[in-house]
Parts: structure tokens; C-alpha cells; sequence
């Protein structure tokens, strides 16, 4: 409890630093690297290569980099990149990885460590469902940042190589000056409206029915996207493999591989019954 706490009040802190993921992607491993700045209220900074793809003022307040534009998402859809497993914004926050494992895992007493010649406590969580899975999260002593995620045979799914703490992140860092499009529709992720819309929510309808086809067509839609050269080759391939619209690909092509989770379709599809019911 007094780790789980440690780690909710890295929300509050301001913090940046360089993550590492590895993860297997077909037959070979698949490396990133993001850097990232966070300060209190939900702001965010996350660059690739020098490049920005996300940036927040707030959690209702985002732009993001899809298919090499960027766009203000009024509401929610996760990061805009396609078939990583992490992202920065699982180190903390309220949508962190930690908080999305808590009722799936359980864990196992602390101990102490040094990753990145930080002092962290590490801890094994343990599937609920008996099913054996098992992962082994390091949060930083100081921040509550969770800093490495491994499985039990030690292999490093990400690691944060450098964490830096601030007094204070300057308002700049968390500025877009650059050209922005908007988003067609003030949609979330979680089912959420800015309006009791009928428009609004035929557009949430059209998105939760794309997401829910990906789910369902989680392979394939994997592969597409892999075997895709280019941002648009794969907005483009989803929108052949399903048959959805613009706005249903780009929904798609947003989604976290996380968001393929059975907990998270079961989730979409109670939303797409009620939107649907209401519409009618």
C-alpha cells in the first residue's frame, strides 16, 4: 500500500527522463526510445528522435502525432502510435501501469535495488487468475516513477536510463507553436462526451465498432500494420482490413497494444450497448 501510494503521488511531481522499451515483434525485437518531461496537472512532453508526438497542458488538453500530423484530441484515444507496448505514459499518472494491472495482479512483498544508479523498490506482480504471469516492476525511491518493468527471467521490457527531478518545469516545454489540425469529434476513449450530441455520439458509435473489429481482428490488424512502409500505409491498410472510415482508422491506428486487453473490449463493447440503445 505505502509502495501503491508512493506511486500515485508521482502525479505530482515534475520529472524528466529517457525511456527504453524492448519487445518482441514478430520474428525479431523491436527497440524504442522516448524522452520525456511531466509536471503536475496531467503535462506531458514526449519526443522520439528529436520529434515531438505528444504533448498536454492538461488530461483534456492533447495533441498528438498521427500519420505525421498534429492533431488536438479533444477527448481521450491513448498515444498515437501504433503496436508499442509502453509508452511514457505508463510511468505515472492516472492511467499508469501500475493503476491498469491493479485488479488483475497481485504483489509480492518489496525489496530494495538500484536501476540506473537510482535507489527504486522492486516488486513481482502475480496474475489473480492463476494463469502463472508474472512481471516485475521497480518504482524510484524518491519520485514513486515507475523506472523498469521485466519478467521473471530478468528481460527488460522498459527501463528508464535517465530520471531527472525539477523544482519546476517551465510552461514552454509544454507549448506547441507548430501547425495543429483538430479532431473530427470530443470523444474519449473511456466512453466519455463533452455533449449529449446525437452527431457526437453516432461518431463515438463509428469508433467504439472500429475498435472493437481490431480487437476481434487482432492479428491480422497487427500484421498490416507491420508489413505497412509508412504512418499513412497503415491508416490506409486498416481502413482495407476492416472496413472502416477515416476517423474508425485513425481510432484504430491510436490504440495501445494494451487496449487489446479482454477487460478493455468487454469494457468498449458495454459502452458501444448503451451508446447504441440511447441512439436508438
Amino acid at each position: 500500500m505505502e509502495l501503491a501510494g508512493r506511486h500515485a503521488a508521482a502525479a505530482t511531481v515534475s520529472v524528466s527522463g529517457v525511456m527504453r522499451t524492448t519487445v518482441v515483434h514478430g520474428d525479431g525485437i523491436l527497440t524504442e526510445g522516448y524522452s520525456f518531461w511531466h509536471a503536475p496537472n496531467g503535462r506531458w512532453r514526449i519526443e522520439r528522435d528529436g520529434e515531438v508526438l505528444y504533448i498536454s497542458t492538461g488530461p483534456r488538453d492533447v495533441i498528438v502525432r498521427i500519420d505525421g500530423v498534429m492533431r488536438r484530441q479533444r477527448g481521450d484515444f491513448g498515444m498515437a502510435w501504433f503496436g508499442k507496448s509502453f509508452s511514457p505514459l505508463d510511468l505515472l499518472g492516472p492511467d499508469s501501469l501500475l493503476t491498469r494491472m491493479s485488479a488483475s495482479f497481485v504483489p509480492t512483498s518489496p525489496r530494495q535495488a538500484t536501476v540506473a544508479g537510482r535507489s527504486a523498490w522492486v516488486s513481482s506482480l502475480a496474475s489473480v487468475d492463476g494463469s502463472g504471469s508474472e512481471m516485475e516492476l521497480a518504482f524510484d525511491s524518491d519520485t514513486g516513477v515507475l523506472v523498469r518493468v521485466s519478467t521473471p527471467f530478468r528481460e527488460k521490457l522498459l527501463e528508464v536510463e535517465i530520471l531527472r527531478e525539477h523544482d519546476r518545469l517551465d510552461d514552454s516545454e509544454f507549448e506547441w507553436r507548430g501547425p495543429v489540425r483538430d479532431t473530427p469529434a470530443r470523444i474519449s476513449r473511456r466512453g466519455e462526451q463533452d455533449a449529449d450530441d446525437p452527431s457526437q455520439r453516432r461518431l463515438l458509435i463509428e469508433v467504439l465498432t472500429a475498435q472493437l473489429s481490431a480487437v476481434d481482428r487482432r492479428s491480422d490488424v497487427l500484421r498490416v500494420a507491420g508489413e505497412a512502409g509508412t504512418a499513412e500505409g497503415v491508416h490506409e491498410a486498416i481502413k482495407q482490413l476492416l472496413g472502416v472510415s477515416d476517423l474508425g482508422a485513425e481510432a484504430v491506428a491510436s490504440m495501445t497494444v494494451a487496449s487489446f486487453r479482454t477487460e478493455v473490449a468487454d469494457m468498449w463493447r458495454a459502452e458501444l450497448r448503451r451508446q447504441q440503445n440511447e441512439n436508438d
